[in-house]
């Protein structure tokens, strides 16, 4: 199969490169298995399929774009005829360069692919269900279970008139659990998740079991009082905080027009001389690790803070010569059907040493942030964060569960005012961090 879509590749360049100034196809294939529960029951299992062919053509710095989701050589000739329709009938682009071009040798990055979760059947991602669900009885106030699993294998291609050609394959599993726990009149809720590359590497008893203790411990909340106090982030807090918060306002993209709190701060010290930030995309077994980006371009790492100093943003083809700057390879596409943006790898939060625990240990006043819905201002970089799950800590110690509470920070004081960073990495998502230690955030409840 790689064989003939890498064929499909080069007949669509051969047809259409007489006609155009560049081209460039990406073409996908993806299948996959996801299974739902509610109330501890299999709701749906779906086997799902997926592919499609983008085909980008440039003329005269004006880019035209169309996608078709059949292998059919009438049907593909048709599509790109469309692309180059559209490209005539475009504004040129006056910042358009040039497509990527590479000729050098592309990264190594190992535990990408499982062929147990290529081949894996409905009924072994159900088994992965049903072992989290028997770790997440562990209380008898345990009130309904529901929850996700998924197993999905994909292939991408990416050819175009620049000399680019590459081809790669990869897999992903992941699990989700949603415990409810009712006690008395009281009934609190709290999630766990995982995700890997490699099967046998994905925790299911990890999911279940912490699903329903955090709900346990979530029950009996109370407010506190308004005032200013230590905030940490639990690494699933550093998930909702800098995933979007920090991933979005270094797109170069949203830098080039301003609307990034990160504009202009390139060389700047915003950050705590503590505070190491990479994007790394050639991370082993990194659930966002490939050898290429979305335009064919090698992978790799990028230094985004270094002891504070803001290094880098993420660029794709586009904004790198835009810019006057480095590609960094951050090129993304989430379907065939769309053209590249600009998005995170795998973000690194570089650990120091110790536990959450002995972070919580060093907090006089302060709150554990496990979840929150609510992302930063990316123009003002101002965040109003309502706790979706977190703890209030007096004297080094978890004191209980609070609700209806507000923390409100600009995230150039929040990097600026990291004042310890523990050791026990956890990877969730893109994002691969320990637990963060920060002064004086406002806090304040309802």
């Amino acid at each position: 199969m790689e064989t003939d879509l890498l064929k499909i590749g080069e007949n669509i360049l051969k047809t259409i490169e007489k006609d155009v100034d560049q081209a460039e196809v990406y073409i996908a294939k993806a299948k996959g298995i996801a299974i739902k529960v509610e109330n501890g029951v299999i709701k749906t299992a779906r086997q799902l399929y997926d592919q499609g062919i983008g085909i980008r053509v440039i003329i005269n710095n004006a880019i035209g774009y169309a996608y078709i989701t059949s292998f059919n050589e009438d049907e593909i000739e048709k599509v790109a005829k469309q692309a180059i329709a559209l490209a005539k009938a475009s504004t040129p682009d006056s910042d358009f360069v040039s497509l990527p071009s590479y000729s050098g040798k592309y990264p190594e990055v190992k535990k990408r692919y499982d062929k147990n979760i290529e081949f894996a059947s409905p009924e072994d991602v159900a088994q992965l269900m049903k072992v989290a669900i028997d770790a997440a009885k562990t209380d008898d106030r345990l009130y309904s279970i529901s929850g996700e699993a998924a197993a999905s294998y994909g292939e991408k291609y990416i050819l175009n008139t620049l000399g680019i050609q590459v081809s790669d394959k990869a897999t992903q599993s992941n699990l989700y659990i949603y415990s409810t726990v009712k006690e008395n009149n009281e009934m609190m809720a709290s999630y766990e998740l995982d995700e890997s590359r490699i099967l046998k590497e994905l925790n299911p008893e990890m999911v279940g079991k912490n699903a329903t203790e955090y709900a346990i411990k979530s029950l009996h909340p109370k407010k506190v009082d308004t005032s200013t106090m230590d905030l940490i982030l639990d690494p699933m807090a550093v998930m909702d905080v800098l995933g979007s918060g920090l991933g979005r306002a270094l797109n170069a993209e949203e830098v080039m027009y301003e609307r990034s709190y990160l504009a202009g701060l390139i060389e700047e010290k915003i950050g705590s001389e503590i505070l190491n930030i990479e994007d790394n995309a050639t991370v082993e077994g990194g659930i966002a690790s490939r050898i290429f980006d979305a335009e064919g371009y090698p992978a790799q790492k990028t230094q985004i803070f270094e002891k504070g100093i803001l290094k880098s943003y993420l660029h794709n083809s586009y904004t790198a010569n835009k810019m006057h700057t480095k590609n960094t390879g951050n090129a993304s596409r989430y379907s065939y059907a769309g053209l590249p943006t600009i998005s995170i790898t795998n973000l690194v939060v570089q650990p120091l040493k110790g536990t959450q625990e002995d972070l919580i240990s060093e907090v006089k006043r302060g709150i554990l942030l496990r979840s929150t819905g609510d992302t930063p201002n990316m123009v003002t970089g101002d965040l109003s964060a309502l706790v979706s799950q977190g703890f209030y800590i007096e004297n080094g110690e978890i004191k209980h569960p609070i609700k209806e509470t507000l923390i409100g920070v600009n995230m150039k004081n929040l990097f600026k005012n990291i004042i310890n960073i523990s050791a026990d990495v956890r990877r969730i998502g893109p994002i691969i961090s320990p637990s963060i230690l920060i002064k004086e955030v406002k806090v304040a409840s309802k």
